[in-house]
């Protein structure tokens, strides 16, 4: 069934929450042949070595905190533990870049506690707060990506999607 460009993207995402709702049991049954993939997504919150973020302590109290090195070596640990092929980031700050491409030297500590074989994708877009695939190439191969530009969706006047997402093949 294809979308049509008509579709407000509104009604395309409550299209996919209902589809979400519905599908939410259903645990496919093993087959035999290659291994499947293992595809997750994980909000990290402000994965940033510069910008701060506030943590709520268990009496209630509040403190910020930077992200480090050794808090993303613990993060490539635990997502060791899960054994994703492909896990999608967000909220990942890109710190430095190499040509063209944006980086972060976090996640430049979780793909050293990982592996030779895994790298990631950061999006070119997204301000402070990007998008990002983290994967192991010896499972899959990203052929191509791109950032298709949404067009404003405003409510009372504020644009509701201010965040393009980022596809890959």
């Amino acid at each position: 069934m294809a979308i049509s460009r008509k579709c407000s993207c509104r009604t395309f995402l409550i299209g996919l929450a209902v589809l979400s709702a519905c599908t939410r049991s259903f645990r496919p049954e093993p087959v035999a042949g290659p291994e499947p993939l293992r595809i997750g997504t994980w909000n990290i919150q402000i994965f940033s070595s510069k910008i701060p973020r506030e943590i709520t302590n268990p009496d209630g109290g509040k403190r910020v905190e930077l992200r480090n090195l050794e808090s993303a070596r613990h993060l490539g640990e635990y997502i060791a533990t899960f054994s994703p092929d492909l896990l999608a980031l967000q909220e990942i700050d890109a710190d430095y870049e190499t040509g063209q491409a944006p980086r972060s030297s976090l996640l430049d500590q979780v793909v050293s506690v990982l592996g030779a074989s895994w790298e990631y994708l950061l999006a070119d877009t997204g301000g402070s707060f990007r998008l990002a695939f983290l994967y192991d190439r010896s499972r899959l191969d990203l052929l191509a990506h791109w950032e298709p530009e949404i067009p404003p969706e405003k409510v009372d006047g504020a644009d509701i999607l201010p965040r393009d997402p980022l596809i890959a093949v």
